[in-house]
């Protein structure tokens, strides 16, 4: 990818955070954008009933596959390889499970050729993201009801992070 690729996918990736920031009040949105992961570029969306599960959306600049993905990730190892394992027994189909060890599920948002559009390429992401975390919801409160007859939360996911002494 050349340097002004980058650097403008970089810069659009902040200014799609600030609209997230900006038009989901009710979330919480990472402060800044990560490049901390090699090949990737992130910030990270926090609803409160994914917050609640030790859960987030994340949303993802590839650079390798030059395109837009979001994430759902745990908040620590345990809490990810066990919602992963979650998905894995429910033949959860909806969303895709990726090779990245870094995602429960994944589904791809937009091409990164859509950055000569800034405006639709952001709505576009943020129907697509809320939908995504839309069916995330009701792929756990299924699994909630399924696990207990009750829309009690998938307790035991949380508990075996918190006896082992994972932080948050």
């Amino acid at each position: 990818m050349s340097p002004a690729v980058r650097r403008t996918s970089l810069e659009y990736v902040k200014a799609l955070r600030a609209h997230f920031a900006r038009t989901r009040p009710a979330d919480y949105v990472s402060v800044s954008v990560s490049t901390a992961t090699a090949g990737i570029t992130y910030f990270a969306v926090i609803p409160a009933s994914l917050k609640m599960r030790r859960l987030k959306v994340v949303i993802v600049f590839v650079h390798s596959k030059q395109r837009f993905e979001v994430w759902l990730r745990g908040r620590n190892k345990r809490v990810q390889m066990n919602y992963r394992k979650l998905v894995e027994r429910s033949g959860w189909p909806k969303h895709r499970r990726p090779d990245s060890p870094y995602a429960i599920v994944a589904q791809v948002l937009s091409r990164a050729s859509d950055l000569a559009d800034p405006a639709t390429l952001t709505g576009r992401i943020e129907r697509k993201a809320i939908r995504f975390i839309s069916d995330v919801e009701g792929f756990l409160s299924g699994q909630e009801e399924r696990l207990t007859g009750s829309a009690r939360r998938l307790e035991p996911l949380l508990e075996d992070s918190r006896s082992r002494g994972v932080n948050q």
